[in-house]
């Protein structure tokens, strides 16, 4: 088994996430990571959105095989005019940021991104907040991908 690359797991996440574009009229795009409220919300093109971040990798050595924890990381985002609450909880014209956690979770906790033995299935580590205020509502929530690769050893 040959190994994978960041940008193939990347891409695969994206089309897992996809039907969220018709479900829930999200964006899903990736991004750069930064936090700095300010430029997030410029990066941001449009609301809602779920926005995909390679965050590092681990590794773990066993032999001539490699297990490969990747670590991306989601910003599960929405806004709303006038509140805030309607930006985390959703209202009529908006989704809200804690349902679409929810529905990132469907889509992805516990399905593989990619049908093959080498790569399991989604693992979600971590959520938390990241963005709450000036009617923005954005959470972080981490999975990690185990990829298994065979070293060429001479």
């Amino acid at each position: 088994m040959a190994k994978r690359s960041i940008l193939e797991i990347e891409n695969a996440l994206l089309a897992k996430l996809d039907p969220l574009v018709t479900s829930h009229g999200v964006l899903v795009d990736t991004y750069n990571g930064d936090l700095d409220p300010d430029r997030f919300e410029a990066a941001v093109q449009s609301w809602p959105a779920v926005l995909v971040y390679y965050a590092g990798s681990s590794v773990q050595d066993q032999g001539a095989r490699r297990a490969e924890y990747l670590e991306f990381m989601l910003f599960v985002c929405d806004r709303h005019e006038r509140e805030q609450a309607e930006a985390r909880r959703g209202g009529l014209t908006n989704p809200g940021s804690c349902p679409l956690l929810d529905a990132v979770a469907d889509l992805l906790e516990g399905k593989r991104v990619i049908m093959a033995d080498d790569v399991f299935p989604c693992d979600r580590v971590a959520q938390q907040s990241e963005i709450q205020g000036n009617a923005m509502s954005v959470y972080s929530v981490r999975y990690v991908i185990q990829v298994n690769y065979l070293v060429n050893q001479e």
